[in-house]
């Protein structure tokens, strides 16, 4: 279907590729992305200006992250997006330091980030809250397709980036 036209993917599309990987299993999965790597493609970096350059007109598609083409819809392009499932979700952490010089101020910062008043405004902003009593801005942001979680301080990380880079011709940067 997409032969002959560009495809704008990222050049650091690591933890999409190592979810996968899992998900499908390291055979099938390399078979998979081997395939998608015979399309003509154009690696860049940033996920905002791919999804803007697919708006222009300039590729009829990119790999890129939901919530960031859906605040490009929000806005009136000329675009659609769907998720490629199963969807690998990246769950962000907050942390305090050990020797936080304020841990207690840290410590209300952190409630103050996941009250529902920052979930509103963080949905606002095109992100998936946290929340379970805060839906996404639209719902299907984060609802109603298969979702494999990833985590990105695994120890293999390291090796899904060399083979990343390795099936798509990347050179390590």
């Amino acid at each position: 279907m997409w032969e002959g036209r560009q495809i704008i993917n990222d050049t650091d599309n690591f933890e999409w590729f190592d979810g996968l990987l899992k998900f499908w299993s390291r055979d099938k999965g390399l078979a998979y992305f081997r395939r998608l790597a015979q399309q003509d493609q154009i690696f860049q970096r940033g996920a905002r200006g791919r999804i803007q350059l697919v708006a222009a007109g300039e590729a009829p598609l990119t790999i890129g992250y939901g919530p960031h083409a859906q605040s490009f819809v929000n806005q009136g392009a000329p675009i659609e997006w769907v998720p490629l499932e199963p969807v690998v979700v990246i769950v962000n952490t907050v942390s305090i330091a050990q020797r936080a010089p304020h841990p207690a101020a840290a410590r209300l910062f952190i409630d103050f980030l996941f009250s529902k008043t920052a979930q509103l405004k963080l949905r606002e902003m095109s992100r998936i809250p946290s929340r379970g009593d805060v839906d996404a801005d639209p719902p299907r942001l984060i609802k109603g397709f298969k979702k494999v979680f990833q985590d990105i301080e695994n120890e293999n990380m390291s090796e899904s980036i060399r083979l990343f880079q390795q099936t798509f011709g990347l050179s390590a940067g």
